[in-house]
């Protein structure tokens, strides 16, 4: 599925897997410039809720952002999830700090 947008995110999600599931976040219906923010434990930003996505438990880890220049910092990653970025069609900016799964 593509063509979602985060922004409608308006409360905290919980999602706590069992070592074989797969989150798919889809922002790629977004044409704003956005900043977001992933740790091994939470999504957050986006123009989301505060809280935004608290995770746990992921085999893999999808997150396809928009159109817009994005920002995204990538704080940590979780052992043993597989995280995918995908970045949008903008001028965006990755920044990695530290990765503790296997990032792509």
């Amino acid at each position: 599925m593509t063509g979602g947008i985060v922004d409608h995110i308006q409360g905290a999600v919980t999602i706590t897997g069992n070592t074989f599931d797969v989150m798919n976040v889809d922002d790629t219906g977004s044409t704003a410039a956005k900043i977001g923010t992933l740790t091994s434990t939470a999504l957050t930003g986006l123009n989301m809720v505060a809280a935004g996505i608290t995770y746990g438990g992921l085999k893999t880890l999808n997150i396809n952002l928009g159109s817009g220049g994005n920002t995204f910092l990538i704080q940590s990653t979780a052992v043993p999830t597989t995280t995918n970025l995908n970045s949008g069609t903008g001028a965006d900016t990755v920044n990695i700090q530290a990765t503790g799964g296997r990032p792509t």
